[in-house]
C-alpha cells in the first residue's frame, strides 16, 4: 500500500450529513464486549427466564473529537497587477500564459502630463532653496534698518526717561511751550481734516492734477520695473546703456529728495503737510469711534440672544424628556445635542407639534446665540485694528510736529538707502557686461510686481478723488471727527501740564517709558535676526523646500509607474488592457497568479465557531484528484459572519502542510485514523495493529517490548524496531542486548524488501512519505473539498460505557460481579461522556470488570461470557509513528 493510497483512504466513505462527529477510541487497547449467553430455566410448575447483564472491561484509552466540514480552494494572494500610475498603454511586452519572473517587464505607458508635472517640481524646489540660501544670508540693506530701528527705539527709550523725570519734577516752562504748540497742531489737524472732506466733496484742480501725475509716475516706474526685467533676459545693446544712464539720473533724483526731506525735517514741516497730517488722525479717530459702536451694538446682540436661548430651553424642556439640554449648563449646545434634537424631528409623527416647534425654536436660538458670539468677536477685532491704526496716526503726527532724534535717525536712514540706490544704479551700469544671477532675476521680478500694485494704488486714488465713493466721504467724515477728538485730548492734555505734577501723568510716563522699553529689546531682537537669520522664516521655508522634494518625489513615483513589471514569478492569466487604451492609477491590467501557492476557504457553523482554532490538522478529500487526500492545518477564522438567508457560518481559511512536514505530524494523522474504529471513514489503512513497516515500542506504533509481529521479539530499554530494521539492513551487528528468534531476521528482511524501514508502506519518515507525495497532482484554484478536521485528543484515560454507571440517591457507582453470585457495587466519580463511553476519574482501575445492562437473577447467577479485546501490537502504517515508522503486527 502507498503512502498516497493511505492518505486518499482516509476520507471514503464519509457520512453525507456534515457537522461535528465525536468519536471514543482507545489507543493501547480495544474495549472488550461480553457476549451474552442465554439459557431458558424451568422450574416446577413455574418457569421463567432472566435476559442476563453484560458485562465490560475497564480500558485504557484516548478521546478523540473532530469535524466533518467542506472547503474549496482559492489563491493564496492576489494575483492583480495594477497600475501605479495613468496613461495611456504605449507596448505590451506579454501575453496569456506566458510564466514571468519577478521584476519582468509587462507593460509601458505614456504619459506627457506627468512628464511636465516632473519638469514643474524641480523648478519648484529649486525657487525654495534659493529662497531659502536668501533667508539664510541676511542682506546689507535689511540689516542697516535693523539697525535703524535700534537707534530709533535707543532714541524713544531716552525720550521716555526724560519724560517720567519731567512729570516727577514737574513741568518747564519748554514742556509748558510745548503743550501749547501741540494743542496748536492738533487745531491745526482739524482744519486739515476738513480740508480733506471738503476736497472729496468738491475736489480742487490742483487734487485731480495731483492724482493723474501720481498714476503717471506710477505708470513710468512700472514700466522702468518691466524693462529692467526685459534687461536681465536679453542681451544688453546701446538701448540698454541708455536706460542704464537713465537709472542712474533717477536715483540721484531720489537721492536728492531724500536729501530735501531730511532737510525739511530739520527745518520743520510745511503748511501742507501739517493740514494732511490732521486728516490722518481725524481719520483715524473716527474710524475708533465707529469700531466702538460696533462692539456696543455686537455686545447688545450678544445679550439678547443669550436671553433668547434661555427661553428658548425653558419652553423646550416643559414639553420634552431629552433632559440632557435642560440643565443651565447645557447650553449653548454642543454638536452632539444639535444632531440629537435633529433626529428627534426627524421623525414627526413620534412627536407633537409643539415639541417639534419648541425644538427647531431651541437648535435656531442657539445658533443665532453663536452667530452674536462671532459677531462681537469680530467687532471687538475691529476695534483693536482702529485702536491700532489711531496711536499709530497720532504718534506720526506728533513725530512731524515735532521730530525726534528717532525721526532725525530715519531720515538719515532713508538717505542712506537712497544714496545705496544710486550705487546699485551706477553698479548695474557698470555691470552691464557681467552675466545675469538668479538673485538680479528674482529682484526684477518683484520689482514688477511692486510696481504693478503701486499702479494699481495709484489708478484707486485718481478714481476715488474723481467719483468719490461713500465710503471714502465716510472715512474722511471719521477722519474730521478723529481731529477733532485728538484737539480735545490735546487741550485736556494741554491743562493737565499747566497743572503741575500729578499721580496720573507720573503713572502714563511709567507706562510711556516701559512700551519704550519693550520697543528697544524687540528692535535689538530684529537686529539680532538680521544679523544672524530669522529663525521662524528660515524654518517655514525650511518645510516649503521640504515640501517640495516631497512633491517632487511623488511625481518621480508617478514618472516611474509608466513602467509596470511583475510583481511577482507566476503565469499570465490575463490581460485586461490593450495598446493605445487610457488606463487610471489602480486599473488592474495583468494577472500573474502563483499556481502553487493555493490555500482552502473553509464553511463553519455556529455550533462549530467555538471548537475552531488556528494550528488544528486535518485531512482533505478532492473528488476532482481521484479522491486524493491532503493534510492541511487551519490558519484563521474570521469573527465577523456571513448571513445567508438566515444561516450563520464563519469563513476560515487553511493551508495544505507541507509534504516535508508530514513525518513530524504522525501522532496527529495517527488520532484521526484511530478515531475510525469501524474501519468505515479511513477505509484501506491498516488498523491499529496491523502489519506495515515498523512502528516505534509500546504505544508509539510499535509491537511492545515484545515487538508486536516479530515472533515474541524482546527489546531491551532504548532499542526499537526500527534500530533493529536497520542495522539488518546495513549488515551491521544488532544492537547490545538484541536476539532474533528464529525466522524474525527473514521477516524484517521480507518487509525491507517490500518498501524500506521507515520508507515503504508500514514504514515512513521524511523520505519515506516525501517520495510517493512528490509527484502527484496539487489542488488547483476552484476545486471543492471534503474536510476532516482533528479537534482535540485527550489521551491515558480509563473508558466504561455509559450504561454501567448507575445513579442513587445521588451517588454513582457501578456493579462489579463477584465469585459469591451477588453483585459488588463500587463508587465512581465519572467524567465526561459521549457517544456511549464515559471517563472513569476514580473507583476502578485498568482490567476491571463491571456489569452494563439487565440485572442479577435472584434464583441463581447466569453465566456470562466475557471478550477481552487484544492489545495492539504494532503502529500505525505509512509513516505515522514518532520515528517515522509505521504500525507493526500484533504483540
Amino acid at each position: 500500500m502507498s503512502i498516497d493510497k493511505d492518505l486518499g483512504a482516509l476520507l471514503n466513505e464519509r457520512s453525507a450529513g456534515s457537522g461535528r462527529r465525536l468519536r471514543w477510541a482507545a489507543a493501547a487497547t480495544l474495549i472488550a464486549v461480553g457476549v451474552l449467553l442465554v439459557y431458558f430455566a424451568f422450574f416446577d410448575g413455574d418457569s421463567g427466564s432472566t435476559l442476563p447483564p453484560q458485562t465490560a472491561v475497564v480500558t485504557r484509552g484516548q478521546l478523540v473529537s473532530t469535524l466533518d466540514t467542506s472547503g474549496t480552494v482559492a489563491a493564496a494572494s492576489s494575483g492583480d497587477v495594477p497600475f501605479t500610475s495613468a496613461g495611456e498603454v504605449a507596448s505590451i511586452a506579454v501575453s496569456t500564459g506566458q510564466t514571468v519572473e519577478a521584476g519582468q517587464l509587462l507593460a509601458t505607458l505614456s504619459n506627457s502630463d506627468a512628464l511636465r508635472d516632473l519638469e514643474t517640481a524641480q523648478i519648484q524646489l529649486a525657487v525654495a532653496q534659493l529662497r531659502l540660501e536668501d533667508l539664510q544670508t541676511p542682506s546689507a540693506e535689511a540689516v542697516a534698518n535693523s539697525e535703524g530701528s535700534l537707534a530709533s527705539a535707543q532714541v524713544q527709550f531716552d525720550s521716555a526717561e526724560g519724560s517720567l523725570a519731567t512729570a516727577v519734577a514737574g513741568p518747564a516752562a519748554s514742556t509748558i511751550a510745548a503743550a501749547e504748540q501741540q494743542t496748536a497742531n492738533a487745531r491745526a489737524q482739524f482744519a486739515s481734516a476738513q480740508a480733506a472732506l471738503e476736497s472729496l466733496l468738491n475736489p480742487s484742480t490742483a487734487d485731480l492734477e495731483s492724482a493723474a501725475q501720481a498714476v503717471a509716475n506710477a505708470e513710468v516706474q512700472l514700466s522702468a520695473a518691466e524693462r529692467s526685467l526685459e534687461t536681465l533676459l536679453t542681451p544688453p545693446d546701446p538701448e540698454d546703456f541708455a536706460r542704464a544712464d537713465q537709472a542712474v539720473f533717477s536715483a540721484q533724483a531720489q537721492f536728492s529728495q531724500a536729501e530735501d526731506a531730511l532737510r525739511r525735517l530739520v527745518d520743520g514741516p510745511t503748511a501742507q503737510e501739517l493740514t494732511a497730517s490732521d486728516a490722518s488722525v481725524a481719520q483715524a479717530e473716527s474710524s475708533f469711534a465707529s469700531a466702538e459702536a460696533g462692539l456696543r451694538a455686537a455686545e447688545a446682540n450678544v445679550d439678547t440672544a443669550w436671553a433668547n436661548l434661555l427661553g428658548a430651553q425653558d419652553a423646550y424642556c416643559d414639553v420634552s424628556s431629552l433632559v440632557t439640554v435642560c440643565a443651565g449648563s447645557d447650553v449653548p449646545l454642543s454638536s452632539g445635542d444639535i444632531a440629537a434634537l435633529t433626529d428627534s424631528i426627524a421623525r414627526p409623527n413620534n412627536q407633537s407639534s409643539t415639541v417639534v416647534s419648541r425644538t427647531t425654536t431651541l437648535i435656531q436660538s442657539n445658533a443665532s446665540y453663536l452667530s452674536a458670539l462671532d459677531g462681537a468677536a469680530g467687532a471687538l477685532d475691529s476695534l483693536g485694528v482702529a485702536q491700532a491704526s489711531l496711536a499709530s496716526t497720532l504718534a506720526a503726527r506728533e513725530s512731524l510736529l515735532q521730530p525726534t532724534a528717532a525721526d532725525l535717525s530715519q531720515a538719515e536712514a532713508t538717505f542712506a538707502a537712497s544714496e545705496a540706490s544710486l550705487n546699485a544704479a551706477r553698479a548695474e551700469r557698470a555691470g552691464l557686461d557681467e552675466p545675469v544671477s538668479a538673485a538680479q532675476l528674482r529682484e526684477a521680478e518683484l520689482g514688477v510686481t511692486a510696481g504693478a500694485a503701486a499702479l494699481a494704488a495709484a489708478v484707486d486714488r485718481q478714481a476715488t478723488l474723481a467719483d468719490p465713493s461713500a465710503l471714502a466721504i465716510e472715512q474722511a467724515g471719521q477722519n474730521l471727527t478723529a481731529a477733532q477728538l485728538n484737539l480735545d485730548a490735546v487741550e485736556l492734555s494741554e491743562l493737565w501740564t499747566r497743572s503741575g505734577p500729578n499721580a496720573d501723568s507720573i503713572a502714563e510716563a511709567d507706562l510711556s517709558l516701559a512700551s519704550a522699553r519693550a520697543s528697544l529689546t524687540a528692535a535689538e531682537a530684529r537686529l539680532d535676526q538680521s544679523l544672524n537669520g530669522d529663525d521662524l522664516a528660515t524654518t517655514l521655508q525650511q518645510y516649503e523646500v521640504r515640501l517640495a522634494e516631497l512633491s517632487l518625489a511623488a511625481v518621480i513615483e508617478r514618472v516611474d509607474g509608466l513602467v509596470l513589471v511583475a510583481p511577482r514569478a507566476g503565469i499570465v492569466g490575463a490581460i485586461n488592457v490593450a495598446t493605445g487604451d487610457t488606463v487610471a492609477a489602480g486599473q488592474v491590467g495583468f494577472v500573474v497568479a502563483d499556481p502553487d501557492a493555493v490555500e482552502i476557504a473553509l464553511t463553519v457553523s455556529e455550533t462549530d465557531f467555538q471548537s475552531i482554532e488556528a494550528g488544528q490538522l486535518g485531512l482533505a478529500q478532492f473528488d476532482a484528484l481521484d479522491d486524493a487526500q491532503f493534510v492541511i492545518r487551519v490558519v484563521s477564522i474570521s469573527s465577523v459572519p456571513d448571513v445567508a438567508q438566515g444561516v450563520v457560518t464563519y469563513p476560515a481559511v487553511a493551508e495544505l502542510v507541507p509534504t516535508a512536514e508530514l513525518a513530524v505530524l504522525g501522532p496527529q494523522i495517527a488520532a484521526l485514523v484511530q478515531n475510525a474504529g469501524d474501519g468505515a471513514l479511513f477505509a484501506g489503512l491498516p488498523p491499529a495493529g496491523g502489519a506495515g513497516g515498523f512502528g516505534a515500542p509500546g504505544g508509539d506504533g510499535g509491537g511492545g517490548r515484545g515487538a508486536g509481529g516479530f515472533g515474541g521479539l524482546e527489546l531491551p530499554d532504548g532499542v526499537t524496531i526500527q534500530d533493529v530494521a536497520a542495522a539488518i539492513e546495513a549488515g551491521g551487528p544488532l544492537p547490545d542486548g538484541v536476539e532474533l528468534p528464529e525466522g524474525v531476521e527473514q521477516t524484517i528482511r521480507d518487509r525491507i524488501a517490500a518498501g524500506g524501514a521507515g520508507r515503504a508502506p508500514g514504514g515512513g519518515g521524511a523520505d519515506g512519505v516525501q517520495a510517493p507525495l512528490a509527484d502527484r497532482p496539487s489542488p488547483v484554484v476552484g476545486m471543492t473539498a471534503s474536510v476532516t478536521l482533528l479537534l482535540n485528543v485527550t489521551g491515558d484515560v480509563l473508558l466504561i460505557p455509559s450504561t454501567a454507571v448507575r445513579t442513587e440517591d445521588g451517588a454513582q457507582f457501578v456493579l462489579v460481579p463477584s465469585e459469591s453470585g451477588e453483585d459488588e457495587r463500587v463508587s465512581v466519580t465519572p467524567g465526561a461522556s459521549q457517544d456511549g463511553q464515559t471517563i472513569i476519574l476514580s473507583g476502578l482501575s485498568e482490567g476491571d470488570v463491571v456489569l452494563t445492562g439487565g440485572f442479577t437473577a435472584t434464583t441463581a447467577a447466569p453465566a456470562t461470557t466475557t471478550q477481552t479485546p487484544t492489545q495492539p501490537g504494532g503502529g500505525f502504517g505509512g509513516g505515522f509513528g514518532p520515528r517515522g515508522g509505521g504500525g507493526g503486527g500484533n504483540g
